[in-house]
């Protein structure tokens, strides 16, 4: 299982959400994500079995600094991103169910 975060300031929700997915009982949890404090790396050693971050500064102000663009982003358009997605899926879920795989070569 892989959890993305946006970046990880002190790391107390990611610290809240692999709580909640070890007790799904995982193989393993790997953490990714572009930016993480420094300070906050060392407190995943336990929880994760792998931490990938593309930077982890040392002077760390908040995960904005890292973003030229860090607005929030509002439940409305979260939601019609799931509700997108989510139609996207049953329409390949309805298509593969109408042309079962062959076994052969795939375009």
């Amino acid at each position: 299982m892989i959890v993305v975060d946006d970046g990880i300031a002190t790391g107390a929700s990611m610290h809240a959400a692999l709580a909640a997915l070890r007790a799904r009982g995982p193989a393993r949890v790997i953490v990714a994500t572009p930016v993480c404090a420094h300070d906050a790396r060392a407190g995943f050693a336990r929880e994760a079995d792998a931490l990938v971050s593309v930077i982890e500064p040392r002077e760390f102000m908040g995960i904005g600094q890292f973003y030229a663009d860090f607005t929030q982003t509002s439940d409305d358009t979260v939601r019609a991103c799931l509700d997108a997605r989510r139609d996207e899926c049953a329409r390949g879920a309805s298509s593969s169910a109408a042309a079962p795989d062959d076994g052969g070569p795939s375009a």
